[in-house]
């Protein structure tokens, strides 16, 4: 399956292999370090929430009122947690990105790549699992993220993973959409 992820103001809108659009991420809306997956009706798909340290936090992820992964940003091999915060706080993000996603019942992935060329990749078992690339459409002049996941990972937990690494790497502001897309509210 193949996603693109596209962002405008604060919010992702989620697109899939055809261009429908699928769900949106919603940015924090009144609480830091929290937003949520929601479907194009307004029903939230998935949650997650920020705990820890802001210089190497950690991500919750749940959904259906129950955790189902944590998404945790790693430290250069052989640096202690406490360091590498500090160095971060002190020098900014490094280009390397490393985080590892526990998915409850499942074994673990790592997460791996460039940060800067917006390419990386979820790793299980020595393969990828997912990858996610840059994305440039000049019809729409849209930029995004595409994101390609392996049928037997669960696309939600990939989509709500990727959509923390972009909004915690601040790129949601600069991967800039110039196409404005509201969604409809759930009937009441």
């Amino acid at each position: 399956m193949r996603f693109v992820l596209q962002p405008s103001d604060l919010d992702i809108f989620v697109t899939d292999e055809s261009g429908r659009d699928v769900c949106w991420v919603q940015g924090p809306n009144g609480r830091a370090g929290c937003w949520s997956l929601r479907s194009l009706g307004g029903d939230e798909l998935a949650t997650v929430r920020q705990r820890g340290s802001p210089f190497l936090p950690r991500f919750a992820i749940h959904a259906s009122d129950r955790l189902r992964a944590e998404l945790r940003e790693q430290p250069a091999p052989h640096v202690p947690r406490v360091l590498a915060a500090l160095r971060n706080a002190l020098a900014g993000a490094p280009s390397r990105v490393r985080y590892a996603l526990d998915v409850v019942g499942e074994e673990p992935l790592r997460i791996e790549g460039d940060a800067t060329a917006l390419e990386y990749a979820f790793v299980r078992g020595g393969r990828a699992a997912a990858t996610v690339s840059a994305y440039w459409l000049a019809a729409a002049a849209t930029w995004g993220a595409t994101v390609t996941v392996v049928d037997d990972l669960d696309p939600l937990i990939v989509l709500a993973a990727t959509a923390t690494i972009e909004i915690s790497w601040g790129r949601t502001g600069r991967l800039h959409s110039l196409r404005s897309r509201v969604p409809s509210p759930s009937p009441q």
